[in-house]
């Protein structure tokens, strides 16, 4: 009896210093999203009638796993956002990310983290290492289309978060 609870303290323990290991986040893999333009699973939703809208909804993130997230997890979700790149889209960048922002909600989990900035700018770098990468070895590559992709949106990104933290709150002077 006394080894068992001596055995079940310790898994406790060790259970503990794991979720604080990761920030207080039990999620540490990304979303994976019902399905992607370009795949049977996309189709077979636009041939049943599916809107634009009603995909966007089938493709909301619950609430409950966004915030369970590490920053990590959380930012490879945002990139992995199907309509990811649609800000990209717009004239106006500013115009396209407000309205992104609006579509993805792991965009507003990820803004109310405090190592938001730090974790994307980071993450940054290492999209640049892996695209530079990938340009020695094949030069036309989807992979490195897809990893220059996510540097612009992730450079877009950054911007719009320096700017949102710049801003004064009401509670600043």
């Amino acid at each position: 009896m006394k080894r068992s609870c001596i055995f079940l303290l310790l898994l406790c323990s060790l259970l503990l210093l794991a979720a604080c290991g990761n920030g207080g986040y039990s999620i540490t893999e990304p979303y994976e999203y019902p399905a992607y333009p370009g795949t049977e699973e996309w189709q077979a939703l636009v041939d049943e009638g599916l809107s634009t809208p009603d995909l966007r909804e089938l493709l909301r993130v619950p609430e409950e796993i966004l915030q369970e997230m590490t920053t990590d997890a959380l930012i490879q979700t945002v990139l992995d956002f199907p309509y990811v790149f649609e800000p990209l889209a717009y004239d106006d960048r500013r115009s396209g990310f407000d309205a992104h922002f609006e579509n993805n909600c792991g965009l507003s989990e990820l803004y109310a983290r405090e190592d938001c900035l730090e974790k994307c700018e980071l993450y940054l770098v290492e999209l640049e290492k892996r695209h530079e990468e990938e340009k020695l070895r094949d030069k036309g590559s989807e992979e490195r289309q897809e990893l220059y992709l996510q540097i612009k949106y992730m450079e877009l990104m950054l911007e719009d978060m320096r700017d949102y933290f710049a801003e004064p709150t009401p509670e600043q002077p």
